[in-house]
């Protein structure tokens, strides 16, 4: 993928989503949030939660390789889908909100991860894109999201994933032991 097809809506197809914003998953539940994490040097990610009644589903993607180092490559990727606390995601979706109004500008700091949120919610939209660093009004949800994901994901291959993400974002989640199913050489700092 060349740097100028390096927008969002490129990154989730190539996960093998329908876009970032224009995908019908987001569509579908009253609240919907979306995460697009992009390391500098791991592979890319994407995050979808929503809630339908008493339930709240995570989804998520994992490239095992990064789209921007392999242009036109078809990228294996990892999958999972689980349920996680809805009071859980409903705190997540308020650090959104809360980030919104501390952001002040679309421009993205130099960081070593860059992450594009888009929360949903009965017809409006935050829109949010920035890098994330000590002081990002978006991490402490980004950070939230992780570790609900690594409690609740069922594939080790994302959970190891989401570990070295954890990691380059200082959290606190444990780095759980790569697995035979977890490709040679993936997921390594």
């Amino acid at each position: 993928m060349r740097f100028e097809e390096h927008s969002s809506e490129t990154v989730c197809r190539a996960l093998g989503l329908f876009g970032f914003a224009n995908d019908p998953l987001l569509l579908q539940p009253k609240r919907s949030l979306r995460m697009l994490i992009q390391p500098a040097r791991e592979p890319e990610m994407c995050l979808t939660l929503s809630a339908e009644g008493r339930q709240a589903r995570l989804a998520m993607v994992v490239a095992r390789a990064r789209l921007f180092d392999r242009p036109g490559a078809n990228v294996p990727k990892d999958r999972a889908t689980c349920l996680i606390d809805p009071a859980r995601f409903e705190s997540i979706c308020e650090l959104v909100k809360t980030a919104a109004s501390a952001v002040k500008t679309r421009d993205v700091p130099e960081s070593r991860v860059k992450v594009h949120v888009l929360l949903t919610e009965n017809g409006k939209r935050i829109d949010l894109e920035e890098g994330l660093h000590a002081n990002s009004p978006l991490k402490p949800a980004v950070q939230a999201a992780i570790a609900d994901a690594s409690d609740a994901c069922p594939d080790p291959a994302c959970r190891q994933a989401l570990s070295v993400l954890s990691e380059l974002l200082a959290g606190e989640l444990p780095r759980h032991a790569p697995t035979r199913s977890t490709p040679a050489n993936s997921w390594s700092r």
